[in-house]
Order: C-alpha cells, then sequence, then structure tokens
C-alpha cells in the first residue's frame, strides 16, 4: 500500500478515488488478499473520520468498491469414516501424515517437514509438534510455532 498512498501514509489522501486507483491495481492478488486490504483501508478510514482529520464523505461506506473473486467457504471436517476410508485408500506410509494433518491442520508442507526431534511431550501426556520448517507462498521461512494434537 506504501507505493500506492507515500511513505507515512498520508491519512487525507485516502479518498473514494484514491481506494478505487488502489483496488485496480492488486487484481492479481486473491479475493482474500484484496478484501483484506480493503477491510485494513476502512478501519484507518473510519479512525481518521471519526478524529476528524478526514472527511465524512470519504466513508468506506461510499467507496462502492466490492471484492471480487472466491469468497473463502466454510471448511467441512471429514467424518471419522471418512477419515478411515481416506487413509485406507493411501499408501501405508502415509496414514500418520494423514491423520496428523487432519487432527491439527497442518499445511502439506509442515507435515511433510516434520521429524520426530519435532515432537514434544508434556507431563500430561499431551503431544505438541514443534513446526519450524515450512515456506510461505512467497518462499520466505516464517518464525515458528506451535499446535498441539
Amino acid at each position: 500500500m506504501r507505493e500506492h498512498f507515500g511513505e507515512g501514509f498520508p491519512v487525507d489522501r485516502l479518498t473514494a478515488d484514491a481506494v478505487e486507483r488502489y483496488y485496480s491495481t492488486i487484481g492479481h492478488l486473491a479475493a482474500k488478499t484484496r478484501q483484506t486490504r480493503i477491510v485494513a483501508l476502512g478501519v484507518v478510514a473510519r479512525r481518521a473520520i471519526r478524529d476528524g482529520v478526514l472527511a465524512p464523505e470519504h466513508h468506506p461506506a461510499h467507496w462502492g468498491i466490492t471484492v471480487r473473486g472466491d469468497q473463502p467457504t466454510r471448511r467441512r471436517l471429514l467424518t471419522d469414516a471418512e477419515l478411515t476410508r481416506l487413509a485406507a485408500a493411501m499408501p501405508s506410509h502415509l496414514w500418520a501424515a494423514v491423520i496428523i494433518g487432519h487432527d491439527t491442520g497442518l499445511r502439506v508442507s509442515e507435515l511433510a517437514a516434520l521429524s520426530v526431534t519435532d515432537i514434544e511431550y508434556s507431563p500430561d501426556g499431551r503431544a505438541y509438534l514443534w513446526i519450524t520448517r515450512t515456506t510461505n507462498r512467497d518462499g520466505n521461512e516464517p518464525s515458528p510455532h506451535m499446535k498441539n494434537g
């Protein structure tokens, strides 16, 4: 957004026309990314209007932007019977990955990078997976995080 609105993000430049021009430059991004950026700009605009920095006619309701593309859909988890059938249809060396992926919600890249040293057990017997080797779509390695299962 800095490239479009300028360094330091001068809020007085956050007009409906400016937002529409910005939106036209991000059409190559996924719908969810475009939506997130427009929502963030809306938060900034509403606060600027509340603080008297931006005129009320620049409220996001007047922007006329509808994010096009696939909207996120609610994901349906597999039932136990479906998970059993899926695991049975897979080669046996992938059963653990299928079940761990289902139970934790790990991405394929996170599952593929797991090793035995990534498992930590707490005194109460719960297992924790330390996810440290994965990449984002842009190829950068994010900071480690933990998922318990």
